[in-house]
């Protein structure tokens, strides 16, 4: 199976759970985006694990510690967004 057959299934879960510890759809997506092209740039990052659930969320959380996704602000905020 394709590395990419193995990771689809698990990007809907991923996106929202990106979007969760990011706090916003745009940061957790570009978390995610950030993800997959480390993933395509090389394939070794993507760990031996149990499940390929649990190694993409090991990249996913490798990342999330690493660096930080800006995003800028250029549309009004979504009510749950002004809540936080």
């Amino acid at each position: 199976m394709s590395l990419s057959a193995t990771i689809a299934p698990h990007l809907p879960f991923l996106r929202r759970f990106s979007r969760a510890v990011s706090g916003s759809q745009e940061s957790g997506d570009a978390l995610v985006a950030a993800m997959l092209e480390a993933i395509i740039a090389d394939t070794e990052v993507f760990p031996k694990a149990s499940s390929d659930r649990i190694a993409l969320y090991k990249v996913f959380a490798r990342l999330f510690t690493s660096i930080a996704i800006r995003v800028p602000q250029e549309h009004a905020q979504t009510a749950w967004e002004q809540r936080g």
